[in-house]
């Protein structure tokens, strides 16, 4: 009898599950909402945690990191070496360049082959291997989105930062990211330019020429185990860098005593090779006054000599003076007018010359310049109004953006007014129907119709340069056809002047012909004796040359022992400036604004796990209570019909118990799958804009799990439960009855009798 009323109830229990399938999924979802934000936002927190640390941990990312101002050596090193407390260690080199050409400062680190720590993720290509090659950080290409592997990166710099490199252009054979930068805003700190690096490069520790190591990373044995975000990780490093600092307490000192060792010695050979630099110049500069001696006397015997020639020549010329004179007057005046001729001559071959290279290139060109140029005036007009049209077009476009808000669509008909235009054959802007689709399926995207626009401005650049072309071309055209006109009226009074010409030159010719034989030899004495002068001339000119150059030499070799003795009493003043004030650094990850950054970021989302959900659970409590009290109002009756039969509370509650737990675990279920697995995955994609992460790692976390659930199990089941108390007390008869509606109550408005009269219902 037993058996058969439990199954008869279970049919029950089926018939109101088949029959109110929205009530039971209504319940379902908001069950499945409120375990899914829960135990999703509450898992995100540690699965980002875990993942970003066991990332640290494959990449070997350092705990601590020793700067000093003077630089460290082998002697800091050592201190490290043999230490329980230390599980790895690196010195490494890097030097901070603002780069003068695009102002970018960027940090030029070695790359470091010998250790496992703070290894870089090859992005693209390979790391630096041979000298002169150069790996990018991946921020890079935001400053030059032009960068490629293949391509030469040259280092411009002030010429005391290019001292510290060997090579000045590398070749670029990667891209890569580093564990010490996680996020997309900070590169760290910078001594030179704006005061902060904007991103990192890789070279061979072959090309950086630096005498003392910039920064040793150091990981410690006993924190080997610990997640990077735990209160124990960072207890423990508090502690680790007490004791860093304990164990180089020393070295400050130490440090400062061999600097000084090192500049004094280094200082002590400069004085000492100015002193035999002096010496030197002292020995040149007597050699040099003996030179100049020598050539005061060369100077006097070829004055001698010049005075001598002159006289012989001007008596053997006095003898042909007078027969010369006449003869010279009609010379110099068919000279003065063959010159005039002999210019114009020039000047018309120039001309021509001028006209047929224009003619070759214009021919080149495929143009004939004879002809008339009223086509290419006919396609300037086209050009002006393509021109006139894309600007239109693309005023039109800025102008709606412009007046577009942020984030509402712009008009459908500008759209497909612009889309007309584009769509039309005569403008040629058909390719640009792929963005104007775009643009018409994402109205609100305001970037794509700019960069419509832009492209349109780009076309009239360069519709205007053929145009200036074309203006070019006809302006070339018709000079050359007014030089051809110009050049032909000169060749016609040219030719005339120069048959004159001729005929008065051969008459003087017949006249030159007697004195010639008498001048040919004065002429021939002169010229030999010039060139013994000419020779004589060009020695001394030599000689006084070098003695001049050596004067210079010796003057410029003067000043730069000058400045290198001031270079080194500076160099020796600065360097007790920077002794006074040297110190060593000691830094942890808490000091990468990467890493406390990505820490601020969980430690929201922890917050935001600890209320967000709740408003889900109130909710849900607030619909199961509405909903249990409908479904059990609905039930009166069959709750009067059991209890007169004689079912327990118990038997009766049952069913509504059982309805409201199938539909918790079927929502909790889906909840924990859903929430559990894409909620950590949507948040890590949504921080990936902000930081370079790993791949999420997720992981079931039971007590988030059991959390949930119980909590869902109070909103519905408690609501059944409270909603069958207040039922179950009334009796089988009153059940069975139709539930009496409540006594009317007045509103407040009623209670305020002289607006209540006023107010007219008809």
């Amino acid at each position: 009898m037993k058996k058969t009323k439990n199954n008869a109830y279970s049919k029950s229990i089926k018939r109101e599950i088949a029959s109110s399938k929205a009530r039971f999924i209504s319940i379902m979802a908001i069950i499945f909402l409120g375990v899914a934000f829960y135990a999703g936002i509450k898992s995100s927190g540690p699965d980002l945690e875990l993942s970003i640390s066991n990332y640290f941990d494959e990449r070997g990312l350092m705990d601590s990191k020793i700067v000093s101002s003077l630089g460290l050596n082998e002697n800091d090193l050592k201190l490290l070496q043999n230490n329980d407390k230390i599980s790895d260690y690196y010195a490494t080199k890097s030097v901070d360049v603002n780069m003068t050409k695009t102002n970018h400062v960027v940090k030029f680190m070695e790359n470091t082959t010998n250790t496992n720590m703070n290894k870089l993720v090859v992005v693209e290509g390979k790391l630096p291997q041979k000298s002169g090659e150069i790996v990018l950080d991946e921020q890079a290409l935001k400053s030059n989105p032009d960068l490629k592997i293949g391509d030469n990166y040259r280092i411009k710099s002030d010429k005391y930062t290019e001292a510290y490199f060997k090579k000045k252009t590398f070749k670029i054979v990667g891209f890569v990211q580093s564990p010490m930068h996680i996020d997309f805003l900070s590169r760290g700190t910078a001594t030179v330019g704006k005061g902060s690096i904007d991103y990192f490069a890789v070279i061979n520790k072959a090309d950086l020429d630096l005498d003392a190591y910039t920064e040793i990373y150091v990981r410690f044995a006993n924190v080997a185990n610990m997640d990077a975000y735990s209160d124990e990780y960072k207890e423990t490093m508090e502690k680790n860098t007490e004791y860093l600092k304990d164990l180089y307490s020393n070295r400050a000192v130490q440090r400062i005593e061999e600097v000084k060792a090192e500049s004094q010695s280094k200082i002590e050979d400069g004085y000492k090779e100015i002193e035999e630099g002096e010496e030197e110049l002292e020995k040149a500069q007597q050699e040099l006054n003996d030179g100049k001696k020598q050539l005061q006397d060369g100077k006097k015997e070829y004055q001698d000599g010049v005075k001598k020639l002159n006289q012989e020549i001007q008596n053997g010329k006095a003898q042909i003076t007078d027969s010369e004179k006449q003869l010279l007057n009609a010379q110099k005046q068919l000279d003065a007018q063959k010159t005039q001729i002999e210019q114009g001559e020039k000047q018309l071959t120039k001309g021509k010359q001028d006209l047929e290279n224009a003619k070759k290139q214009f021919l080149a060109q495929g143009v004939d310049p004879t002809k008339s140029t009223a086509q290419y005036q006919t396609q300037i007009d086209g050009l002006n109004t393509m021109i006139s049209t894309y600007n239109s077009l693309s005023n039109d476009i800025n102008k709606t953006v412009a007046a577009t808000p942020q984030g509402e669509s712009i008009s459908d008909a500008k759209i497909q007014y612009w889309k007309a235009m584009i769509s039309n054959p005569q403008l040629g802007l058909s390719d640009l129907s792929s963005s104007i689709n775009s643009l018409e399926q994402n109205p609100t995207n305001t970037n794509a119709a700019l960069g419509i626009s832009a492209n349109i401005k780009a076309r009239t650049t360069t519709l205007n340069n053929s145009k200036s072309q074309l203006q070019t071309l006809v302006a070339g055209i018709t000079e050359y056809q007014k030089g051809v006109e110009t050049y032909e009226q000169q060749l016609a009074n040219f030719n005339r002047g120069k048959a004159q010409l001729e005929e008065a030159q051969k008459t003087i010719y017949k006249n030159k012909k007697t004195l010639a034989v008498s001048k040919t030899e004065l002429e021939k004495g002169e010229k030999e004796g010039q060139s013994e002068l000419a020779k004589a001339k060009q020695k001394l000119d030599d000689a006084e040359q070098e003695i001049i150059d050596g004067q210079k030499e010796i003057d410029k070799n003067k000043k730069k022992l000058e400045d290198g003795k001031k270079e080194l009493d500076e160099a020796k003043d600065e360097l007790d400036k920077q002794l006074n004030g040297s110190k060593y650094y000691y830094f942890d990850r808490e000091d990468n604004s990467g890493y406390s950054t990505y820490k601020g970021s969980i430690d929201s989302l922890d917050k935001i796990a600890s209320v967000f959900p709740v408003f889900f659970f109130l909710v849900a409590a607030l619909i199961c209570l509405t909903t249990m009290t409908r479904m059990v109002e609905e039930n009166r009756t069959e709750i009067g019909t059991l209890k007169a039969l004689g079912y327990r509370d118990y038997e009766i509650a049952k069913k509504f118990i059982i309805y409201a737990m199938l539909a918790t675990i079927v929502g909790s279920v889906l909840g924990i799958a859903i929430g559990c697995v894409m909620l950590p995955k949507v948040i890590s994609q949504a921080y990936s804009s902000a930081f370079m992460l790993p791949s999420v790692k997720i992981k079931l976390y039971s007590s988030y799990i059991i959390q949930s659930v119980l909590c869902s199990l109070i909103c519905t089941v408690g609501a059944s439960l409270l909603v069958l108390k207040q039922e179950l007390k009334e009796q089988p008869s009153a059940l069975m009855r139709v539930k009496a509606p409540k006594v009317g109550k007045k509103i407040l408005l009623e209670r305020i009798t002289p607006i209540w009269k006023r107010l007219n219902f008809n």
